[in-house]
């Protein structure tokens, strides 16, 4: 399973090798005629040979021919077949443009509804947001952070605020659990607040520090403050409640992921691998020659560690949210969403399936990792309309969203994202919000809101 995953993640695939006399080298890139997305994974094969590649998450791909011309043959699922004649050897990488087919997927909904652009500038790009209740909070900039400034627009784009200097060079919006909204520099958070029609800024904290403190609060409900702690290897989350009264504090939930648990326990040296001491110690470093031999050992096992926890052990998602008046665990390594009532006992669990691989035997491993609606480890709430969403990508890099039937578990309607590699999707009263770029170094980033029903 490691191979075949190497495989995919090395860039370009060759399904033949060539012989010593393969001279004519042949680079070039596969784009969507229309958005100009590179499209990864696209084939590419010589008419009538054996030989061929596959692009790499550029678009890129590169082909070796012994004879001139040959003709080049392009196929991606959902576009048009596309043939190209090769006749000298190109002093440029080619750029092939393909076409969308008419027809729609099945089981997709193309959505019609309106898309409007939010917020706009020829000079200033849309780098954070944060939806509240009287508006949207935007984080914007132009010169290459030089100028950076935080503007409050209302829902019909009206401004409402804005603070035009900055302390440092902005890294993005942070939304605690309690709704309070951060701006984070490179070493300082500063909480934002909104008085006498302005917006100020907090005295500053060390960014490490509240990281620490906050990352795993999860949502302020019933008076009580929710959080979950990381056990064993990030294979387990426990979540607990305290009571903002009498600061108790409450063990109310613990999820698993069982399957890898006990596959490590029938195989410890796997366990051993994870292990935080399994490697040589840099105490038995000396300044002498041999040190290179130890480094080179460090750095390999360091390297198989990380391999072995994003492919086989990554850490667990499941999220927490407020849900009219329950508490929902997303339970994905149960396949269950969990309800829980002020008492924070579990009333109701719902059978989920959206987020599992549907291909597991050996023969289909290889399409499995390249579904066409891969799923994102990606839930969204909207408290306004009290609905569920998760996410799915494409080869293209668009998104499908699709809404979970919280009473069934199944997945009811589907909306694409017309947009490529859109960055922060949220949420609010049946509209959807995200951030798109566009093609082109001239493009500037926008925020986008597209309706729902």
């Amino acid at each position: 399973m490691k191979a075949i995953i190497l495989l995919f993640c090395a860039g370009v695939l060759f399904y033949s090798s060539y012989g010593q006399e393969a001279t004519i080298k042949i680079p070039g890139s596969v784009h969507d005629i229309n958005s100009n997305a590179p499209l990864v994974n696209a084939n590419i094969h010589i008419k009538d040979k054996k030989l061929g590649a596959i692009t790499n998450d550029l678009g890129q791909f590169f082909l070796i021919s012994n004879t001139l011309p040959v003709t080049l043959v392009f196929s991606y699922v959902g576009y048009e077949s596309q043939e190209y004649t090769v006749e000298f050897e190109p002093l440029q990488p080619i750029t092939i443009k393909m076409q969308p087919k008419t027809e729609l997927l099945k089981g997709v909904v193309i959505t019609t509804e309106k898309i409007d652009t939010v917020y706009r500038d020829r000079h200033y790009s849309v780098m954070d947001y944060e939806l509240l209740s009287e508006g949207i909070l935007l984080l914007i900039y132009r010169y290459s952070l030089n100028r950076s400034e935080i503007i409050f627009n209302d829902y019909d784009g009206n401004s409402i605020a804005s603070m035009n200097t900055l302390p440092g060079k902005p890294l993005r919006l942070y939304k605690d659990c309690l709704g309070e909204i951060h701006l984070f520099t490179k070493i300082k958070s500063y909480q934002i607040f909104f008085e006498a029609k302005k917006l100020k800024l907090y005295p500053p904290t060390d960014l490490n520090e509240f990281i620490q403190t906050i990352q795993y609060c999860e949502l302020f409900h019933h008076g009580k403050l929710y959080y979950h702690e990381k056990g064993y290897l990030d294979l387990i989350n426990l979540y607990y409640s305290i009571d903002t009264n009498n600061k108790q504090k409450h063990l109310f939930y613990t999820v698993k992921d069982q399957d890898k648990l006990d596959f490590l326990v029938y195989n410890p040296e796997n366990l051993s691998m994870l292990n935080p001491d399994f490697a040589p110690s840099l105490s038995l470093l000396r300044g002498l020659p041999s040190d290179s031999a130890i480094l080179d050992k460090i750095r390999d096992i360091e390297v198989e560690k990380r391999f072995n926890q994003m492919a086989y052990f990554p850490s667990i998602y499941a999220p927490m949210y407020k849900f009219g008046d329950s508490t929902v665990i997303f339970n994905h390594p149960n396949s269950s969403i969990d309800f829980f009532n002020q008492e924070d006992s579990l009333v109701q669990s719902t059978a989920i399936n959206y987020h599992l691989i549907k291909n597991k035997d050996i023969q289909n491993l290889v399409s499995s990792l390249t579904r066409n609606d891969k799923w994102q480890e990606e839930v969204f709430i909207d408290q306004g309309t009290k609905k569920a969403y998760t996410s799915f990508i494409n080869l293209n890099g668009t998104k499908i969203v699709k809404e979970i039937n919280l009473k069934t578990g199944q997945l009811i309607r589907a909306i694409k994202i017309p947009f490529p590699y859109v960055e922060k999707i949220q949420f609010r009263n049946g509209f959807m919000y995200y951030i798109y770029k566009g093609w082109g170094e001239n493009q500037k980033k926008k925020l986008f809101r597209q309706q729902l029903y």
